[in-house]
């Protein structure tokens, strides 16, 4: 989806808020609700300032039992979008003096779509859990240890590491 930001490029100092609803292409993700952002569009002369927050939720797989679950995603963001006729020099080479400026957009619109994408990404979990407290995979059979149990021999313990399994069951 592009958004046509030319009526607020003309005025120094606008401030437009946009309110968008609905469905994001994210590869290698899949979205179990419509992606709910708010924006507030800032036009500081040389850029354009992009605040806002979006609301998905999301298939995530647990890390430690691979199991599948529903994981809700709160992002706030904030970037900055310098206009490319400002950053031109008098040969016509880009120049940039600003640290903070991280995005570019030429002419008047801006896909909203692909800023989308990328701030979904940005907000996934790098370990997903299914919860706090999940028991992951036995490590020899596979069983997903959250259901119980399984009946997997105990591991022997080398003698000389007795002591501090010993220590580590009373703190449990």
């Amino acid at each position: 989806m592009k958004l046509d930001l030319s009526e607020l490029i003309k005025s120094t100092g606008a401030v437009i808020p946009f309110h968008f609803e609905g469905e994001i292409e994210v590869e290698g993700v899949e979205l179990l609700s419509p992606v709910v952002a708010d924006f507030k569009f800032s036009n500081t002369h040389r850029s354009i300032i992009i605040e806002g927050e979006l609301d998905v939720s999301i298939l995530a797989e647990c890390v430690r039992c691979l199991k599948h679950f529903p994981l809700s995603i709160h992002f706030p963001f904030q970037e900055v979008y310098t206009r490319q006729d400002l950053m031109l020099d008098t040969k016509g080479n880009l120049v940039t003096e600003d640290e903070d400026i991280r995005s570019i957009f030429e002419g008047h619109n801006l896909d909203l779509s692909e800023f989308l994408r990328q701030n979904i990404i940005l907000a996934l979990p790098s370990a997903p859990l299914c919860s706090p407290d999940c028991k992951g995979l036995c490590p020899i059979c596979g069983k997903n240890l959250n259901e119980g149990e399984c009946q997997c021999a105990q591991q022997k313990v080398d003698s000389r590491w007795r002591k501090l399994l010993d220590y580590k069951k009373k703190e449990v």
